[in-house]
């Protein structure tokens, strides 16, 4: 059985991917997260991997946005620029018939919630 160290460095190098950890050690992912669960250091390790990969994440997108990558750009209004406009969302109706229509309603960046 692997030590609570080597659980920690595990996870650290696998950037947060307990299925990646571990194999690494030789255990079944269930064993990995009962160590998770009973060890603070192992929980924290795994927190902080996941917060470094969103942190590379997020410059990669910061990146593409300055490259001028239109996906990344419409992705960062969406989901960071509702107060200026940028919504989308979906409306479900029902019909008679029981069928679901959904429509997607773009929205003005000049509409105001009155």
């Amino acid at each position: 059985m692997p030590k609570v160290s080597e659980y920690v460095k595990a996870i650290t190098e696998a950037r947060g991917i307990v299925t990646v950890a571990a194999e690494s050690l030789n255990v079944s992912r269930d064993t990995f997260y009962r160590i998770i669960n009973k060890h603070a250091s192992v929980k924290q390790a795994l927190e902080s991997a996941r917060e470094s990969m969103k942190d590379i994440a997020e410059n990669k997108l910061f990146e593409n946005i300055m490259q001028g990558d239109n996906g990344s750009i419409f992705f960062y209004l969406k989901t960071q620029a509702k107060d200026r406009g940028y919504v989308e969302r979906s409306e479900v109706n029902t019909t008679v018939s029981g069928n679901i229509v959904i429509d997607l309603v773009d929205i003005p960046s000049n509409a105001s919630d009155d």
